[in-house]
């Protein structure tokens, strides 16, 4: 199964146990923010990242640049919302196993 599909089943089962007015409220400010331009600037799949660094959990930066020094580099993002209903029951989880699954095809 892919992450999307794994996904997809993780927001299916929320919205089927959610109460509708919560639903009901998300849906309207997931809309609100979609019609807002938020989204406009987002990188998106095969677009050029733009040059940025870093701190590491060491504190030490860490720079695009040196990376693709040595050679393509491919660059995974997800914003973890601590109060996301979804997110808090494992989709972080599973985005990061997924990466991991897919290391013997990106080497």
């Amino acid at each position: 199964m892919t992450l999307q599909e794994k996904l997809n089943n993780l927001k299916s089962n929320f919205e089927k146990s959610a109460p509708k007015e919560i639903l009901k409220i998300m849906h309207r400010a997931t809309g609100d923010l979609i019609n807002s331009g938020i989204t406009d600037g987002v990188v998106k799949i095969g677009d050029t990242a733009p040059k940025f660094e870093l701190k590491d959990n060491d504190k030490k930066v860490i720079r695009l640049k040196d990376f693709l020094a040595k050679g393509p580099v491919i660059l995974s993002s997800f914003y973890i919302a601590p109060l996301d209903p979804v997110l808090k029951d494992g989709a972080c989880g599973m985005h990061a196993g997924q990466a991991q699954n897919s290391l013997k095809f990106i080497r």
